[in-house]
């Protein structure tokens, strides 16, 4: 990217007089204050359009600093549009130079939906990591929180490679790695050894230390490129000594066996051009079921402690019951999945609770239709007599009780309708995976 100032170089004056001596090239200010403002507003009024199709709504938010130590918050909508496409709109990287607490990140959410012509009353729920002034933050804006998957995910692995033999293990490979990735010489030699042995010539991964994946990368890589990473140890006795025993190179395997499946879970859940909240309850039942289920007679005691440890830790971000309904009611409204991952028990609450949703839609709407008739009754009272206004009293009391009458019948008719359709839902096959579950 060019800054503004390259309109002021002599050497892009000289281009621009050799290509059009007659052109005034415009000063950094003229694009600093007209051009860059114009092409802001056009794009703020575009995304403005896009989100007022939005009925509903859905964010992730998260703090973060700047190289320069400047703090920032960024928010992310996510809602479905009148032809039911995902959208995710980003509405700024804001800077928060307020103290980090729940109540101030709260009031500058509100802030910044309402400069975008967003209601708080439109918002479903949001996703944060789980830092403890983002529970104050959805308690300030009395919202539900759902706490990211991959962030949970981070945090159990982090709480499997604590385990004593595995941090020893880790550290130790990553010694051996920075042997490699410090010096162009080992660099040279490993691939000289890899050609040699007929090997892939993949570099060794060094891990970081924000993100676990890397670690289950950096493992996975070594232990592919252990006969070569050996074959150049083996020969430089200054550093034969940072090649991992066998017990090391044991628990290596054994780390590799649980972590590697469960490293592609994160990507797929960072995505923002597909639904993946409803995919939650049945991954949590795929880990528990497959990934990390304990396999008798085959897993080694090292092994059973890894899949024990980070299935406790995943499985109590989502013990709650608020957090089981909501998930449920995602993945039963999902055509992929429908009642396929949710308890017979629970689907009669999630039946229940989207009941009570019809409920509240039809008491609230039939209440502005009551107000809405009774203002046009009243008018009409307004411009009779005495007598006639008695009438028209009585008559809106009427209209009270008709309209009372006409609720319940009208409630009860929807309730079956609602259920009728929930019933041929249910019945209905499952879409395929590879089908759209919003164009269903």
């Amino acid at each position: 990217m060019i800054s503004f100032s390259a309109v002021e170089k002599p050497g892009f004056r000289q281009l621009m007089q050799q290509l059009q001596p007659k052109y005034q090239v415009p000063s950094r200010t003229y694009f600093k204050q007209k051009i860059i403002p114009a092409i802001y507003n056009d794009v703020e009024a575009t995304v403005k359009g896009i989100l007022g199709t939005a009925d509903k709504l859905s964010f992730t938010t998260d703090m973060w600093t700047s190289i320069n130590m400047e703090p920032y918050m960024s928010l992310t909508v996510h809602f479905i549009d009148q032809d039911w496409k995902l959208k995710s709109i980003n509405l700024g990287a804001i800077p928060f130079n307020d103290d980090h607490t729940g109540v101030n990140m709260a009031e500058e959410i509100k802030v910044t939906l309402q400069k975008w012509n967003l209601k708080l009353d439109d918002v479903i729920s949001g996703t944060t990591d789980n830092a403890s002034n983002n529970s104050t933050m959805f308690t300030a804006l009395q919202k539900q929180q759902l706490s990211c998957f991959g962030h949970n995910l981070d945090l159990a692995v982090n709480e499997g490679l604590k385990i004593d033999t595995v941090s020893r293990a880790v550290r130790l490979v990553r010694v051996a790695v920075d042997t490699f990735t410090r010096s162009w010489k080992k660099s040279r030699d490993l691939n000289i050894k890899q050609k040699e042995l007929n090997f892939p010539e993949h570099k060794l991964i060094h891990d970081v230390a924000t993100r676990w994946g890397s670690t289950a990368n950096m493992i996975h890589r070594f232990l592919e490129q252990q006969q070569p990473v050996n074959s150049v140890l083996f020969t430089d006795r200054k550093h034969w000594h940072v090649m991992p025993d066998t017990a090391i190179i044991r628990c290596l395997e054994q780390t590799d066996n649980v972590l590697f499946p469960l490293s592609k879970l994160t990507d797929t859940f960072s995505g923002d051009q597909y639904v993946t909240v409803s995919a939650l309850v049945p991954v949590l039942e795929y880990l528990s079921g497959t990934l990390l289920k304990i396999k008798e007679g085959d897993d080694s005691s090292l092994e059973i402690n890894l899949k024990k440890t980070i299935l406790k830790s995943i499985q109590k971000r989502y013990e709650s019951e608020k957090i089981k309904l909501f998930l449920s009611i995602c993945t039963y409204l999902d055509p992929w999945y429908k009642s396929s991952y949710v308890s017979d028990e629970m689907v009669v609450k999630v039946k229940d609770h989207l009941l009570s949703i019809l409920d509240e839609e039809i008491q609230v709407q039939e209440i502005i239709d009551v107000e809405e008739k009774m203002n046009e009754e009243s008018d009409k009272v307004g411009l009779s007599n005495s007598n006639s206004n008695v009438c028209g009293s009585l008559t809106s009391i009427l209209l009270q009780i008709e309209k009372k009458k006409k609720i319940q019948k009208t409630e009860l008719t929807d309730r079956e309708k609602l259920k009728r359709e929930l019933h041929l839902y249910e019945d209905s096959e499952n879409i395929s995976s590879t089908e759209d579950p919003l164009a269903w």
